[in-house]
C-alpha cells in the first residue's frame, strides 16, 4: 500500500492560530510518500529516504513495545515509538503485531520546513485510520494545521474552536502569483519550540478578529498593492504581539516591497513580493534558495 501527503506553508495566522484565529495554509507541490509492505518477520522495519534518494534513517522496532534495540537517532526513534504506540492502541484496521516494512520518501529537502513530520503523520493516519490530530499530539506539539493540510492535499482554512480543530478546503490562486517568490533563510525553524514559547494570553479577542479579517481580505483581494498592504499589516500586528521585529526589519530593511514570514518567525521560508529581477537583491546577500510561486505552491 502506498500513501501520499502534500507539504504546507502557512500564509496567515501563524502563532495566533493557537488562540483561535483562522489560518490560511497552502498546499505545496511536493510532499512525502509512504510505502507499507508486509514484513517477513514480526517487527516494524523502518526506512526514511530523503529528496536525493539517500537513506537518512533506518531501524527496526519491536512489535511488543515499539522500541529499538540499537539506538541510532534517539529523537526520531522516540517520536516513532510514540506514534506506533498510539496506532497500536487506537487503530481498528491495522494490527502492528503482523509486522510491516515501512519506507518513507520525501520530495523536498527536510531542512526546508515544508512538513516532513506533518506529511508523515498524515500518511500514518491515512493508513491506520486514526484521528490525525490526536496522532500528532501523541508525539508533537502544535496547532495541527499542517497535518490537516496534508490530510486534505489542498489549501485550507484552519481554526481551533473550543479546543477542537476545524478546517475547510479553500482556493487561493492570486492572479499576480508571478510576482511572488520564496526565499529560504537557511535555518530550519523548530516549530514545536516556537509553540512552547508562545503565550496565547497575549492575544486578545480583538487581535483574533483582526487576523481573521486579514485572512479573509487576503483571500478576496485582486490587486498586488492590496495584497502587499495586507501582508505588511499582518507582519506588523504579529510583531506587536510577539514583541519581536519583523524579518524585513531584521534583515531586509532596504528592500522596497513586502516580505512575509511563513510559519515560525526567523527560519524556513519567507514570501516576497517582487519581479524575477528583484531576486538578485537576495542572491547578493547570500540567499541561494529562491523559488517561484509555481515551483512551490500546488493550486
Amino acid at each position: 500500500m502506498e500513501f501520499y501527503s502534500s507539504g504546507k506553508l502557512m500564509l496567515t495566522g501563524e502563532y495566533v492560530v493557537l488562540a483561535g484565529a483562522t489560518a490560511l495554509s497552502l498546499r505545496t507541490r511536493k510532499g512525502q510518500k509512504m510505502l507499507v509492505e508486509p514484513s517477513e518477520d514480526q517487527a516494524i522495519h523502518w526506512k526514511s529516504i530523503d529528496h536525493n534518494g539517500n537513506c537518512w534513517f533506518e531501524n527496526t522496532f519491536s512489535i511488543h513495545d515499539f522500541t529499538v534495540s540499537n539506538v541510532s537517532n534517539q529523537v526520531v526513534e522516540n517520536r516513532l515509538t510514540s506514534l506506533l504506540r498510539f496506532i497500536n492502541r487506537n487503530s481498528t484496521v491495522v494490527n502492528l503485531a503482523d509486522g510491516f516494512a515501512i519506507t518513507t520518501t520525501l520530495e523536498f529537502d527536510r531542512q526546508w520546513g515544508l512538513g516532513s513530520s506533518s506529511t508523515l503523520i498524515a500518511n500514518l493516519a491515512k493508513w491506520s485510520e486514526v484521528d490525525p490530530i490526536e496522532l500528532l499530539h501523541a508525539a508533537f506539539k502544535g496547532s495541527g494545521y499542517d497535518v490537516a493540510t496534508a490530510m486534505e492535499n489542498n489549501a485550507i482554512l484552519y481554526q481551533i474552536k473550543n479546543d477542537q480543530p476545524t478546517w475547510e478546503k479553500t482556493v487561493f490562486n492570486p492572479p499576480f502569483s508571478h510576482q511572488l517568490f520564496f526565499v529560504y533563510l537557511g535555518k530550519k525553524q523548530q516549530s514545536e519550540e516556537e509553540v512552547k514559547k508562545f503565550d496565547v494570553q497575549n492575544v486578545t479577542k480583538e487581535d483574533v478578529a483582526l487576523f481573521n479579517q486579514l485572512t479573509q481580505d487576503l483571500l478576496t483581494c485582486e490587486t498586488l498593492p492590496d495584497f502587499s498592504y495586507i501582508l505588511t499589516s499582518h507582519e506588523r500586528a504579529l510583531s506587536d504581539i510577539l514583541n519581536r521585529p519583523t524579518i524585513k526589519y531584521q534583515r531586509f530593511r532596504d528592500y522596497p516591497f513586502s516580505i512575509k514570514s511563513l510559519g515560525g518567525w526567523g527560519g524556513d521560508f519567507v514570501m516576497v513580493v517582487g519581479n524575477p529581477d528583484d531576486q538578485n537583491y537576495f542572491k547578493d546577500k547570500g540567499y541561494d534558495v529562491i523559488l517561484s510561486w509555481d515551483e512551490v505552491i500546488k493550486t
